[in-house]
């Protein structure tokens, strides 16, 4: 096999993986209305920069929160099923911060066979279904 070949049965190896993972944060995101659900508490926000793009900064809120199934201690940062950033200023993201405040109880819906799996707003978007198409 030539490198010409390797170079494009890698490529293709990786879309398939980006694709999966795509396709199967969609089904969870459809499926997480339904999860059951758990009480849990903020226990950190922050905003961050990430990458800069040429459009401009892109900013995220991060918030770690904890829960618990079953007895066992959780935690996560996992908001939403969309990305939690806008490129170009950080105005999301402080809403997401303001919205979650450090030692605010939430509700966190979690993944029944995979409980490490969570979220504090469930659901679909537009932005996952675009993703996915």
């Amino acid at each position: 096999m030539d490198a010409i070949a390797l170079a494009i049965w890698g490529a293709v190896a990786v879309c398939g993986v980006c694709l999966g993972q795509a396709v199967r944060r969609w089904r969870w995101a459809r499926e997480s209305p339904a999860w059951p659900t758990t009480e849990g508490q903020i226990l950190a926000t922050d905003i961050r920069q990430r990458h800069s793009y040429p459009a401009g900064t892109a900013y995220v809120a991060v918030i770690r929160y904890e829960y618990a199934v079953a007895g066992k201690p959780l935690s996560s940062t996992r908001i939403s099923w969309t990305r939690n950033f806008l490129v170009g200023h950080s105005g999301r993201s402080q809403e997401l911060v303001k919205q979650y405040p450090r030692g605010k109880t939430v509700t966190v819906s979690y993944h029944p066979r995979h409980p490490r799996i969570a979220v504090l707003e469930p659901g679909s978007s537009r932005a996952n279904t675009v993703l996915v198409v």
